[in-house]
């Protein structure tokens, strides 16, 4: 009886696990990186209304922002709602990227998303790529020249 029982455990999870895996049905993975292309180790700031949420990115490398799974399609827009969540904590949004000694480099708003230059929360600004099947990725690298002294 036992037995049966495990069984019976067993199969459940594996039919509930299975659902969630990176699959060409439209279930996966969104994932947003962030890469530095300069040659010094950047400090990005993520600020939000709870709070800021600090990465260390070295030269030439690239971190993780978002992981995100979905039984859709993702947009990049799930970013905004996965780390800002509403509309209202969004107009205070802000990314200020800073050198490992504090000083401010750079600061992208959301309300400045659709100004001249490069920005950080404007899709367009990003690079987007399938890594795996199931999974969808965008990337927003850094650049020397977006570091413009404030």
């Amino acid at each position: 009886m036992k037995k049966l029982v495990y069984s019976a455990i067993f199969l459940l999870m594996w039919v509930l696990f299975s659902n969630f895996q990176c699959e060409e049905d439209g279930h996966g993975r969104g994932s947003w990186y962030v890469s530095n292309a300069t040659e010094e180790t950047l400090v990005v700031n993520i600020v939000t209304a709870k709070g800021t949420d600090e990465i260390l990115i070295k030269a030439g490398n690239r971190n993780e922002l978002l992981a995100w799974y979905y039984f859709d399609n993702p947009v990049f827009d799930d970013i905004y709602s996965a780390i800002w969540g509403d509309t209202l904590s969004l107009a205070n949004a802000k990314v200020v990227v800073e050198s490992e000694d504090g000083e401010v480099l750079r600061t992208w708003s959301y309300e400045g998303r659709e100004d001249e230059g490069r920005q950080f929360f404007n899709g367009k600004d990003w690079l987007s790529f399938v890594p795996t099947s199931g999974t969808l990725a965008w990337e927003f690298t850094i650049l020397p020249e977006d570091l413009v002294q404030e």
